[in-house]
């Protein structure tokens, strides 16, 4: 594995970096790519895949010191600007893992930053800006400290926060709801509710101030729960209207928000109407039935629909929809430019437009009928920076039997949990 090849697998979050590491002659070779990787974020999305840490962490193991790291991430964490929310979670989680295995200089790092935003927010009496990254960042740092603190001091944080809410001027306790959950769903599932909590059951203003604002905090969030759970069984009982009569809707259709309301059900169900009068939608002026009409086009298969995904392509519009129509539409006769051009896209989250919709045409292909051959699922796997996508590739294949011995030790290092869990079964 080359240098390039190795950091955009990384990137990926792929086990293959693990084994590659251990394997080598001298790791010392990729030494610069994991440093980046540790000093940046490379989560392609943080919300839906979550941090990278503990992945780059697992990497800087494979090195004869993996504490020679951490001197590059302290220093990035200090110079970091509060705005850069996804490198400070990244940073903060990646020195919690350091320090929970006794890096002091780690545990430093993170307990300077902790007091230092702290007594910022402590001063800050109104915000005039958008968003508030600087409460954000001091949520990071708390929840990097909950990798390693013991359930005293981690008491003792809690009640800190207590105090802040309960002198403040400005931030009250709904301000640090994204904290109450971690607590929560990380921490306390980890130590057990009452083993921190009777560090907290003092009489003090600050800790009942942190216990109150997070007990109701949870408690909303578990009703919260319930109903969404209510709300998804009363949907699945729901009886799926009939395409014909949905077809009937779009042909009686009186203008172009009536046919753009009629058409979206087909988004999400294989398309029984004329293709030639979609083709004319998707060429509409009117934007918003030209975008349905492309969605539609983008999992229907038919030759006029592949003429014309070639014709977007001469022309350099629309790329990310024309590749999902030649995916779905593909033969052996044209699977193996189709797999060329896929490989030959750029995939960089500046452009993820134009590799992105073409992998989850290839992942809901079987919704609409399509069983589409193993190679469109391998590429998934080793060019996707989606973990989800991927995780759902590596379903797919290990539930055709075609997970190797070779590939399942690359599972069971990947950056996504769900991908782990399928290469420790499979």
């Amino acid at each position: 594995m080359n240098i390039q090849e190795f950091r955009h697998s990384m990137i990926c979050g792929l086990g293959r970096c693990y084994v590659e590491l251990k394997r080598a002659e001298d790791p010392e070779i990729y030494r610069d790519v994991v440093e980046w990787g540790c000093t940046n974020s490379i989560s392609y999305n943080v919300q839906s895949d979550g941090c990278r840490s503990e992945y780059v962490y697992e990497l800087t193991k494979c090195f004869k010191d993996p504490t020679s790291f951490v001197p590059a991430i302290v220093d990035a964490y200090a110079h970091l600007d509060v705005s850069d929310s996804e490198s400070s979670k990244h940073l903060a989680e990646l020195l919690g893992l350091f320090a929970r295995d006794g890096t002091l200089l780690a545990a430093k790092a993170l307990e300077q930053r902790y007091s230092s935003i702290l007594a910022k927010l402590r001063r800050r009496a109104s915000f005039n800006g958008v968003y508030d990254y600087t409460r954000d960042a001091l949520i990071d740092c708390v929840e990097g400290m909950m990798l390693y603190v013991d359930e005293r001091r981690f008491a003792k944080v809690a009640k800190r926060l207590g105090k802040l809410i309960l002198e403040s001027s400005y931030y009250g306790p709904d301000d640090f709801e994204n904290l109450y959950y971690d607590v929560a769903y990380r921490y306390v599932s980890s130590v057990g509710p009452r083993v921190w909590l009777r560090y907290l059951h003092d009489e003090s203003p600050e800790a009942q101030t942190f216990l109150k604002a997070y007990r109701r905090t949870i408690r909303n969030d578990q009703a919260m729960q319930r109903r969404i759970k209510s709300k998804i069984a009363e949907r699945k009982n729901r009886p799926n209207p009939d395409k014909m009569a949905k077809l009937n809707d779009l042909l009686n259709a009186k203008d172009s928000r009536e046919i753009e309301s009629a058409l979206t059900y087909f988004i999400d169900n294989p398309y029984v109407g004329d293709v030639s009068q979609l083709i004319k939608w998707a060429k509409s002026e009117d934007v918003t039935l030209a975008d349905t009409a492309l969605s539609v086009l983008a999992h229907t298969r038919d030759k006029a629909v592949w003429q014309y995904a070639l014709t977007l392509l001469e022309k350099g519009e629309h790329i990310y929809d024309a590749m999902s129509m030649l995916v779905i539409n593909e033969s052996p006769d044209t699977r193996e430019w189709i797999l060329k051009t896929l490989y030959d896209i750029p995939v960089i989250l500046q452009g993820e437009e134009n590799w992105h919709g073409a992998v989850q045409t290839i992942l809901d292909s079987p919704d609409f009928g399509v069983q589409l051959p193993y190679e469109y699922y391998w590429f998934i796997y080793n060019r996707s920076l989606c973990a989800h996508c991927r995780s759902r590739a590596v379903e797919y294949l290990n539930k055709k039997g075609q997970i190797n011995d070779e590939i399942k030790a690359e599972l069971i290092h990947d950056a996504n949990e769900d991908v782990r869990a399928i290469g420790n079964l499979s």
